[in-house]
Formats: C-alpha cells, sequence, structure tokens
C-alpha cells in the first residue's frame, strides 16, 4: 500500500519543487522565444520606475570669460505599479498512488514524482501561455488580465499619447503605380517617429518588427510592391534551411512576422491589424517577477516560477501550488505602433 510518507522526503520540498519547476522546458510561445522581454527578478510586491526626461537645448555662443548658461536640469518622475499574481494547483491524490508496487518497475517516490511532473507540466504550459498574453498586450500598449480587463495602460501611465494607426491602403497598389513603393514610403515615415518616441535610449541597434494578423499579412505579401521582395525572401530562406515556423519577411526596414497565436484565440493578433515594436534597445522592454506569497521567499529575488507543496491534513492528497508573479513592462509606450490593412 502506498503511504505519503515519501513526501516528507527532500525532494518533494518547497525549494526542490521549485528548482524542478524553473528547469521545466517553456511552452514555444513567439514572445517569449524571441527574448523581446528582458526578465528582472525583484525582492518586492512592487516596482518604481523612475523616468528622466531630460530636454537637449542649444547653447547659445558667448563672450570670453563670461559666466556659463546654466542647462535645463532633467524633469524626474517616479511612478509605481504592483506585481500581478497567477496561481494554478496541481493536486496529487492518494488513490493515483495506490497499489504501484505492482508493478515492481518503480519506487512510490519515483512514481509519485513523475505523477506530480505531469501536472506541474500542464500548470506551467498554462502559466506560459498567459505571460505570453500578458506580453502581447503590452505591445499593444495595455497590459491586460485574462478577461481583457486593463490592468495597467501604459500610454497612460507614463502620459503619452497614444499614436494614430498606420493605415496600408493595400487595394490601392496595382502594377502600374508599385514603383512609387508605398510600403516602403509609410514604414520610413514609420521609423523616424520611432527614433523619435525612444529619445534619450540607445537606437543605433535597433530593429523594427511587426506581429501581423493573418489577413493583414497575406495582404502585405499578395501585392504588386512585395509579392517578388517576398518570394525572393522566402527562397533565400529555404536555401539558407532557416526555421520556417514562423512565416515573416523583411521589407522596408520591418521584419513582418505572421503571429501564430493559440488555437482558441485567446493570443492572437487582430485578423486586419499588426503591431509594430522596437527591439535591440536597452530598457525598453522588461518583465519583473516578483518572490511567492510565503514565509519561505519574504524579500527574496523573485523567480519566474515556483512550486509551493502542501499536504491535507487528512492526508488524501498532497499538491503543489504553482505561482509566477510577472509584470511586463514598456518604458517607451510611444513607440508602440498599430498598423492596419485598407
Amino acid at each position: 500500500m502506498a503511504s505519503f510518507d515519501i513526501f516528507d522526503g527532500d525532494g518533494f520540498s518547497m525549494m526542490s519543487l521549485t528548482q524542478r519547476v524553473n528547469h521545466m522546458p517553456t511552452t514555444p510561445n513567439r514572445i517569449q522565444a524571441m527574448g523581446l522581454f528582458k526578465a528582472q527578478g525583484v525582492s518586492t510586491t512592487t516596482i518604481a520606475v523612475e523616468e528622466k526626461n531630460a530636454e537637449l537645448s542649444l547653447v547659445q555662443t558667448s563672450e570670453r570669460g563670461s559666466p556659463a548658461s546654466e542647462g535645463k536640469k532633467p524633469k524626474r518622475k517616479l511612478r509605481h505599479f504592483e506585481i500581478p499574481h497567477l496561481k494554478r494547483n496541481a493536486r496529487l491524490m492518494a488513490d493515483e498512488v495506490q497499489n504501484i508496487r505492482a508493478f515492481g518497475t518503480m519506487s512510490e517516490p519515483e512514481v509519485a514524482l513523475q505523477q506530480f511532473e505531469e501536472r506541474v507540466a500542464l500548470r506551467r504550459q498554462e502559466m506560459d501561455l498567459t505571460i505570453e498574453r500578458m506580453e502581447l498586450s503590452t505591445i499593444c500598449g495595455k497590459l491586460t488580465d485574462a478577461n481583457d480587463e486593463i490592468i495597467y495602460d501604459y500610454y497612460n501611465e507614463f502620459k503619452v499619447m497614444k499614436p494614430a494607426d498606420v493605415s496600408f491602403a493595400f487595394s490601392t497598389i496595382t502594377q502600374a503605380n508599385s514603383d512609387k513603393a508605398i510600403i516602403n514610403a509609410a514604414t520610413t515615415k514609420l521609423k523616424r517617429r520611432l527614433k523619435k518616441a525612444l529619445s534619450g535610449m540607445a537606437t543605433g541597434s535597433m530593429q523594427i518588427g511587426a506581429l501581423c494578423g493573418d489577413n493583414f499579412f497575406d495582404k502585405l505579401v499578395n501585392n504588386a510592391e512585395t509579392r517578388t521582395p517576398y518570394q525572393n525572401w522566402r527562397a533565400a530562406e529555404q536555401l539558407s534551411d532557416r526555421n520556417l515556423a514562423h512565416d515573416s519577411f523583411k521589407y522596408g526596414g520591418v521584419t513582418w512576422e505572421n503571429y501564430d497565436g493559440d488555437t482558441d484565440g485567446k493570443v492572437k493578433i487582430g485578423e486586419e491589424e499588426c503591431r509594430f515594436f522596437v527591439k535591440g534597445v536597452p530598457g525598453l522592454f522588461d518583465i519583473y517577477f516578483g518572490p511567492a506569497d510565503t514565509l519561505e521567499f519574504v524579500n527574496t529575488r523573485g523567480l519566474p516560477l515556483y512550486a509551493l507543496p502542501y499536504r491535507d491534513p487528512k492526508n488524501k492528497f498532497w499538491e503543489a501550488e504553482v505561482q509566477t508573479n510577472p509584470l511586463p513592462m514598456c518604458t517607451r509606450p510611444k513607440s508602440l505602433e498599430r498598423g492596419i490593412a485598407a
């Protein structure tokens, strides 16, 4: 008969389980795989973001030996953000490890651990999917909850005007006017705006990306201006034997990618739109992880995931709470623009 005494071993301690869950492979979600958001563990449940809005001004000529004029002092603003808290339980009932010795191939602790890891793997997938959705909503300028409730509107939080949509008139592009490079002209203006929006940040290695809905991407690559460049790009990608799981296309200084969301439509880009963002700029995108809400982790640096074990007082089940405390953020939301197919 299986005994729940096996869960008293070191392998089922809070520290061991937390270490194990953080070493499990993540669900392949595009934004996380892209590494756009830099992960930072913090030891508090809130973070403070200090903004220094330094303005550059021209310097007037003066007589040699005269007093120097004083430049404008940078204005500082401090904003506080509370870190969201996400959790799910993974439960293992006593009956699920009953009579396991009959097989004679695995010990009680081994089977119990296997059962636990299967449940935690599912919980981890749910957490990964949720974080992907949170990061996607941040690229759209607003951090939203699973029910689409707005947690933070980053345009409002940083007191900037939301940029107007960029309209791409794909339907007006014909073979006769394709030499006008309508799409390329629009992206050139976009690049200039994004550089201005990132004022004060290092933009030497900036790259512009666009996550596209299905219809938007189809119209992007099937018009007279881009059809041939797209076909040439795809041919070069195939020759180089690169991974084509995510259909992408670089044109006009932008890497356009057909975003592959989940099958349920909970994590997706609108069919007729794309979302522009900038890569390669330090400090632009971060995701902060706060500590778990238990005494063992008070004032410790937050980890991406925690597995917190609990035991039924009546000894009928054992469960682990899988939790994460993520806060994805874009510190220059004015650099986030939306494109629409027209």
